[in-house]
C-alpha cells in the first residue's frame, strides 16, 4: 500500500521508498548510499555508511559514520 501510494502521489520518491522496503535499509543508510555501493553485476548493495542530520547549538550538522552493524564507514 505504501509503495503504491508513493508511485501515484510522489513518483520522484517512489524508487527511494522501494529500496528502503525491499532491502530493509534504515533511512540514514539509504541516504548514505553512493554509486560505488551498487554492485550491478551481482545485483547487491554494500552498506558502508549512515548519514544523520543533527542540530547542535543552533548549527545544522550532517554526520557520516558507520552503520549500526559497525562495519566500515568509508
Amino acid at each position: 500500500m505504501i509503495l503504491q501510494t508513493a508511485d501515484t502521489r510522489w513518483p520522484e520518491w517512489a524508487d527511494f521508498f522501494k529500496v528502503l522496503g525491499w532491502c530493509g535499509l534504515r533511512l540514514g543508510e539509504a541516504c548514505g548510499l553512493q554509486w560505488g555501493d551498487l554492485g550491478a553485476v551481482g545485483g547487491f548493495l554494500t552498506i558502508t555508511r549512515t548519514v544523520q542530520y543533527r542540530k547542535v547549538q543552533g548549527q545544522a550538522q550532517v554526520l557520516v559514520g558507520a552503520p549500526k552493524s559497525g562495519r566500515d564507514a568509508r
